[in-house]
């Protein structure tokens, strides 16, 4: 009787890790591909601040309310910023002063919004509601939904004084 030889055939160390790269290589795809979808739809960035506005009503204090699209390629319509208690409940604020933007407004990408508000008429609303002005937020509402923000230190310290 002869002999049986057996040969013993495997894989290479390289042809198991290939599936694997490949899965790793779709995953990073896919993540890519949401990450620069989301980056370029519009993203509204909301600041506040405090100044004098020349305008109209000179030499007294204003809050500045101002909303820019930071998106690189999407739009979006403004319809709203204004001071607020919370997401859903907003201060009864007088009409903003000569100088702000009219809205709706299409906001492109880099355009801004303002909205200027006499620092004195805040007060009243405050003290009238009873508010503790240091949580009042600047809410900006869009066709992407509403987003709050809060207000700069500067002006809450003014609102506080």
């Amino acid at each position: 009787m002869d002999p049986i030889l057996v040969e013993l055939v495997g894989q290479q160390w390289w042809q198991s890790l290939l599936p694997v790269i490949a899965i790793l290589i779709s995953l990073a795809s896919i993540a890519l591909t949401l990450i620069l979808k989301f980056r370029d739809d519009a993203r509204v960035s909301v600041s506040s601040s405090l100044g004098v506005f020349v305008g109209g009503v000179s030499g007294r204090p204003h809050v500045s309310l101002t909303a820019t699209n930071v998106g690189r390629t999407g739009t979006t319509v403004l319809t709203s910023l204004h001071l607020g208690i919370s997401k859903g409940v907003s201060l009864y604020m007088p009409r903003p002063i000569s100088g702000a933007t009219p809205l709706p407004l299409t906001l492109e990408p880099g355009a801004s919004a303002h909205q200027f508000i006499p620092l004195s008429e805040i007060q009243q609303a405050v003290r009238e509601s009873g508010l503790d002005p240091m949580k009042l937020i600047v809410v900006a509402s869009t066709g992407h939904g509403e987003r709050t923000y809060a207000l700069s230190k500067q002006v809450r310290k003014a609102l506080a004084a």
